[in-house]
């Protein structure tokens, strides 16, 4: 029920013999940059560098918008939000490379379509509006089903509003099946046991 995901830091020296082992001798299915932890850009040289590395191993890439709130962080800890810009930006130079955005609020199925991500991404619902705003709901619409997957960033979060997010869905009982781990399951190329 579980798959590795590697983490690169692309500052880090060996950075691309460990991401090559993770991938081809370990089998793990994706690899998951954190620039606002590693002090890097996704813009910049080195997020260029393991950007290009990812999308030659045809891996998934995994990006946090955030791991956690920092509002709570303590003052020495410099990590803020990935912004979308930011991540649509460094993608231009790879349109082959699918990506997972985990823990983000507030995209736009436009801008998706905009920096040509659609069809090759996968987000998680974690911090999506499902009651008031509706916001998941016209995103689903947007993009389709496929583009969306449950998450509950787990242990950073509980995992029962993520459960109720699923509950309250008005979505058919097979798009919910898709949403809760199919899409996923396909887009890791993870077998279903």
């Amino acid at each position: 029920r579980m798959s590795a995901i590697a983490t690169i830091n692309p500052r880090y020296s060996g950075w691309q013999r460990d991401m090559a082992q993770a991938i081809n001798d370990w089998h793990f299915k994706a690899v998951r940059l954190a620039p606002q932890y590693h002090d890097y850009d996704l813009c910049d040289k080195d997020g260029q560098a393991a950007l290009a590395a990812i999308s030659e191993l045809n891996v998934p890439l995994v990006l946090h918008e955030r791991i956690e709130d920092h509002r709570q962080s303590h003052a020495w800890d410099k990590a803020r939000p990935m912004a979308f810009n930011n991540i649509a930006q460094s993608l231009k130079n790879f349109p082959d490379l699918k990506v997972m955005l985990l823990n983000g609020a507030g995209f736009d199925a436009q801008a998706i379509r905009d920096a040509g991500l659609a069809g090759r991404v996968l987000i998680d619902i974690n911090r999506f509006d499902v009651t008031l705003y509706l916001h998941l709901e016209k995103m689903i619409a947007d993009l389709g089903i496929g583009s969306f997957a449950f998450g509950t960033h787990m242990p950073m979060n509980y995992v029962g509003p993520a459960l109720v997010r699923m509950d309250v869905l008005d979505l058919s009982a097979q798009d919910k099946e898709r949403l809760a781990w199919q899409n996923a399951a396909e887009f890791l190329d993870l077998e279903h046991v």
